[in-house]
């Protein structure tokens, strides 16, 4: 009677235990990855990056040390300089990925390969010194970076040297690259603008050899118009781009007759130009 009672209640246990075996996989599995959340993200994003096609333009690779100084700052800097970007309306040009956690670049050479590979217009990359650095006393990250960037060249590489120079000059009047911890809040947004205005002057630039003249003019006025909110005198070396562009546009459209109402714009702010250039003369004078 027992060995019949036995296999009646045997399908039972059996129905009963598959369900909980499986609840119980499926639990283990869940818990092994909410606890490598971090990791399978990371490889899933460099997968997305190395197979298929980049839909940003500017991108970070930058070394620093999340939970610390350095990583907080860097949060901040990304804050900002996205914070700037929708402002000036760069952002309808210019798409901004952070790709700090799955490629790392050791020099321009590599850098550059990946932007032929990926058709990426600029990689910021470098990294933060370390955050138990300090001067006085007082804690302090220093900031590295290097920004490469794509261009047309020819084979002598005049083209390429031409650049090379104009944006060292640049660099060399943005050139505050470090935060103090008593200033944190201070440096950072310097270090964000000194980011952002590198960053939009080499995309327009590159457009403007590229023969992209109307969206590197389109960057340069909304450059040259945040500089000017800022009263940063940057905005002085975008105005030769400017009138430069005013003038190779305002010929193409106005006088071959391609579109006389917007030569005719283009005309009156060369004008515009040149009044505050005459008043910028004579408040130095």
């Amino acid at each position: 009677m027992n060995n019949e009672t036995d296999k009646i209640n045997l399908p039972n246990i059996i129905e009963i235990l598959i369900p909980l075996l499986i609840i119980m996989v499926l639990g283990w599995i869940a818990r092994v990855v909410w606890h490598n959340r971090k990791s399978i993200g990371i490889w899933f994003k460099r997968q997305k990056l190395k197979n298929f096609p980049a839909n940003f333009n500017i991108a970070f690779s930058l070394d620093f040390k999340d939970g610390l100084n350095s990583g907080n700052y860097f949060e901040q800097i990304k804050k900002n300089v996205n914070s700037i970007s929708n402002k000036s309306g760069v952002y309808k040009q210019i798409i901004i990925n952070d790709f700090s956690n799955i490629q790392k670049f050791r020099n321009k050479d590599e850098a550059e390969s990946f932007i032929n590979k990926k058709g990426i217009d600029l990689i910021i990359w470098g990294g933060f010194t370390n955050d138990i650095l300090k001067v006085d006393g007082e804690n302090i990250n220093e900031i590295e970076l290097h920004f490469t960037y794509g261009h047309p060249d020819d084979k002598k590489n005049i083209i390429g040297k031409m650049i090379l120079i104009d944006i060292s000059s640049k660099l060399a009047k943005k050139n505050y690259w470090k935060i103090v911890e008593s200033n944190s809040l201070r440096d950072t947004k310097i270090v964000s603008n000194n980011i952002f205005d590198i960053s939009t002057y080499i995309i327009a630039l590159t457009l403007k050899i590229y023969g992209r003249l109307e969206k590197s003019l389109n960057l340069f006025e909304q450059l040259h118009n945040n500089l000017v909110e800022r009263k940063d005198d940057f905005q002085n070396e975008i105005v030769p781009h400017l009138y430069n562009l005013y003038q190779v546009l305002a010929i193409e459209n106005g006088i071959n007759r391609k579109n006389f109402n917007l030569g005719s714009d283009l005309c009156r702010k060369i004008l515009i130009i040149k009044k505050d250039e005459v008043k910028k003369k004579k408040l130095n004078d």
